[in-house]
């Protein structure tokens, strides 16, 4: 399963989710109602997953921690 689905993001992730993730460098989880087949039996399953992560590759934010910069790949 990858990703989280685009009602959990706009429901439940605001600026301030962001900012906290940012900063601290504490991952965020968020819960997710998923309809998943097994052998063609189909079930619903809650599934807790991280919604924001601080550990991206492509951006870095520098000591003073006001600026955020994007590296070129």
């Amino acid at each position: 399963m990858q990703g989280v689905k685009k009602p959990v993001v706009s429901k439940s992730i605001h600026l301030e989710d962001y900012k906290r993730c940012l900063f601290t460098g504490k991952e965020e989880y968020r819960k997710m109602n998923v309809i998943r087949s097994r052998e063609h039996e189909l079930f619903t399953e809650t599934v807790n997953q991280i919604a924001l992560s601080a550990n991206d590759d492509k951006r870095i934010i520098n000591q003073a921690k006001y600026k955020l910069l994007q590296t070129l790949a």
